[in-house]
């Protein structure tokens, strides 16, 4: 089945569950604020894969959208796949 997902701004990832908008992941990116040539920039990204999420809050995770228990390694490496491949 299709799973539709968009970014809700600034830094949320969401998918529908049954017509509500619930959050799966969330982005932070820090960066340096020195203008100097050796900046930095980090980038943390939390998924909700196997957690169970407490009722009342609008976020759900992986294993309850799909109804399976996730490897952690094979979601790890799908997504270090992915933004290698779009860097």
């Amino acid at each position: 089945s299709v799973i539709s997902s968009e970014v809700k701004a600034p830094n949320v990832i969401v998918v529908l569950e049954q017509g509500e908008r619930r959050k799966i992941c969330g982005i932070l990116i820090e960066a340096s604020s020195d203008s100097k040539p050796s900046s930095w920039i980090v980038i943390g990204a939390g998924v909700n894969v196997n957690n169970a999420v407490p009722d009342g809050l609008a976020a759900i995770s992986l294993k309850r959208l799909t109804r399976k228990t996730w490897p952690l390694e094979e979601i790890l490496r799908s997504i270090l796949s992915r933004w290698q491949a779009d860097l």
